[in-house]
């Protein structure tokens, strides 16, 4: 099964928005026709991960040229993928992703060496099925990049 994700962003403040129901309407030619765009809002506040209290942590993540978008920064897609490869292969192989939520803080560039942490979250087991991990990727003594819970 294929799955595309489409994201609106503003140009000035670098945040997502949401698409008007014109734009919404232009695109749907493209998008599978079975099928409109989820968009479930958690409201649950993403808070900064320590290193030292983090169950997984990847360090030397070096991004490439192929990672950088138009402005010369890691691209959101690499960035989703750092996430996403950091969760351990048992998770996995035994789950399948139902939820994703992100919030980008800063942008990086081809020369910086990125962390990676997750952690369970204190209620990570959901009706005996779902698993939640936080995420943290920042820049390896610096500033956090994006912030996350997968679900």
């Amino acid at each position: 099964m294929l799955f595309s994700l489409y994201a609106m962003m503003n140009k000035k403040t670098m945040k997502f928005v949401n698409a008007s129901e014109e734009i919404l309407g232009g695109m749907k030619p493209t998008m599978l026709r079975y099928c409109d765009p989820l968009v479930n809002r958690d409201s649950r506040k993403l808070l900064p991960l320590d290193a030292d209290k983090a169950d997984y942590i990847r360090s030397g993540l070096n991004p490439g040229w192929t990672d950088m978008d138009v402005n010369q920064h890691v691209s959101h897609i690499k960035l989703v993928n750092y996430i996403l490869e950091g969760v351990p292969s048992s998770i996995v192989k035994s789950y399948e992703l139902c939820a994703m939520s992100l919030e980008y803080w800063k942008e990086c560039s081809a020369d910086s060496v990125m962390q990676y942490v997750s952690k369970f979250c204190s209620n990570h087991l959901i009706n005996n099925q779902e698993i939640e991990f936080d995420h943290s990727l920042s820049v390896e003594g610096g500033p956090e990049i994006v912030r996350g819970r997968t679900r």
